[in-house]
């Protein structure tokens, strides 16, 4: 069961997520239904306590050469589109991996909200999402990673195993996960900047 104040958080933020991304209107429907979901599981009347929304993205069109390469002029620009698609988004904080390609990614975007990159390892995302679940309450979180890292951090989040590495192209999507009271209420995929090939 769940109050009227439950209810207006939760309206209020299928809204606001339609006006940023209008083109997930039905996503938000259904991540408004899941929030729901998740609350009444909860069995509590008072309102959530730790709300948190992450963007996750894998890093911009890298070079083709190089050990650590740096993004491409595609990729650059895409890392300026990242940017102002999230322009109207408070960003609190902003995870990397520590290469140039994903830095690169999350540097205009640190810029324009004057926010830090902070730096994660990908090879332990088990740990970076523990700690993140616990330091990012009432937050809203940019995590750039890899083709590999960013589907994995999603499962450990989501505590599932659908989503899968993206292909070597593929650079346009966009996860937005909500979390209530720590628990997922819903992933939502979207696209953003230039289409990928597939």
């Amino acid at each position: 069961m769940y109050t009227i104040k439950n209810l207006l958080y939760l309206l209020v933020l299928g809204l606001v997520i339609s006006c940023l991304f209008p083109s997930c209107t039905k996503s938000t429907t259904l991540a408004v239904n899941n929030a729901k979901k998740v609350m009444e599981e909860t069995n509590s009347e008072t309102p959530p306590q730790e709300i948190s929304t992450f963007f996750l993205v894998r890093h911009a069109e890298k070079a083709s050469t190089g050990e650590d390469p740096s993004l491409t002029t595609e990729g650059q620009e895409r890392a300026e589109e990242l940017a102002r698609f999230l322009q109207e988004v408070p960003i609190d904080a902003i995870y990397s991996t520590d290469y140039k390609r994903t830095m690169e990614t999350a540097m205009p975007t640190a810029t324009a909200k004057n926010v830090p990159i902070e730096s994660y390892d990908p090879s332990d995302l088990a740990t970076f999402a523990a700690a993140l679940q616990e330091a990012t309450t009432n937050k809203k979180i940019l995590i750039v990673g890899h083709s590999n890292t960013t589907p994995a951090l999603i499962n450990i989040f989501a505590n599932s195993d659908q989503y899968t590495s993206l292909s070597e192209k593929q650079y346009d999507n966009m996860y937005i996960l909500s979390s209530v009271d720590r628990k997922v209420a819903d992933v939502l995929t979207i696209k953003y900047g230039k289409v990928s090939p597939f």
